[in-house]
């Protein structure tokens, strides 16, 4: 049996509003990750960076670069 998937090809998008979690979001990213992982499925993680005055926006700008499945809205 194959995923159901939507017109742009992804199974599931996980947003997540963040706010001030520099320092939670590598774990945060490993822990979604390693479940995606294991479950298989095309995704997007789609963080809302909601005003951050600490250094959030270059956390989620670093793992953007190193995974484009992760997307940003500041």
């Amino acid at each position: 049996m194959t995923e159901p998937q939507t017109e742009h090809g992804l199974t599931l998008s996980i947003v997540a509003p963040v706010h001030n979690e520099a320092e939670n979001i590598p774990e945060f990213y490993a822990r979604i990750k390693k479940v995606l992982d294991e479950v298989n499925v095309s995704y997007e993680i789609i963080c809302i960076n909601d005003g951050s005055t600490d250094s959030t926006l270059d956390e989620l700008q670093q793992l953007h670069r190193k995974d484009s499945n992760v997307k940003i809205i500041n």
